[in-house]
């Protein structure tokens, strides 16, 4: 019996080391996969865990760095947007993908308007400065930057406009007239 205490003893101890190692473990995966959700909250993306189980904890931190590549990749490409590139593709990671259709609808709205803009250049180096940007595709700032690129238009055909209508009243020997 005194050996059967014995090798009982020794197998709880063994189950205790064995459960504060698996503790330890665990809980030190846990705790990076933490540190990294704090940092990706912060807004750094350059943080992975690169855990190489396959288990549930590896499994989680493997989504977890997927996650952070996915969402610098997006940054990149925000970044790519601001600098004027409206070629980038801007893919869906998946149905569920609430960020991709934002990016998409930024490129979508900057490359209407780089039309419309186009359009009135075009428009002005062919002579017709009768020609205005459509406000109304538009919302927000967009919607303001054309209102102000009309009334820009505007403001130079006014001065332009109105030296015609002299001209044209002093055409006829009427050099009276004047411009306002």
């Amino acid at each position: 019996t005194t050996t059967l205490l014995v090798i009982f003893a020794i197998v709880v101890a063994l189950f205790i080391f064995i459960g504060v190692l698996l503790t330890k473990i665990i809980a030190g995966s846990l705790n990076k996969a933490k540190e990294m959700m704090q940092k990706l909250s912060a807004g750094n993306l350059s943080h992975r865990l690169n855990f190489t189980t396959t288990d549930e904890i590896g499994q989680m931190g493997n989504a977890m760095d997927e996650m952070a590549d996915n969402l610098k990749q997006k940054i990149d490409m925000m970044f790519s947007i601001a600098g004027g590139d409206l070629s980038v593709n801007v893919k869906n990671y998946s149905n569920e993908d609430e960020i991709t259709p934002g990016l998409n609808k930024i490129v979508e709205t900057l490359s209407a308007l780089e039309k419309e803009i186009n359009m009135l250049n075009n428009a002005g180096q062919n002579g017709d400065l009768q020609v205005r940007g459509a406000v109304e595709k538009f919302s927000g700032v967009y919607a303001n930057l054309i209102k102000g690129i009309n009334e820009m238009l505007n403001s130079v055909l006014h001065p332009i406009t109105e030296g015609a209508e002299v001209l044209e009243v002093m055409s006829t020997g009427n050099l009276t007239a004047r411009m306002k």
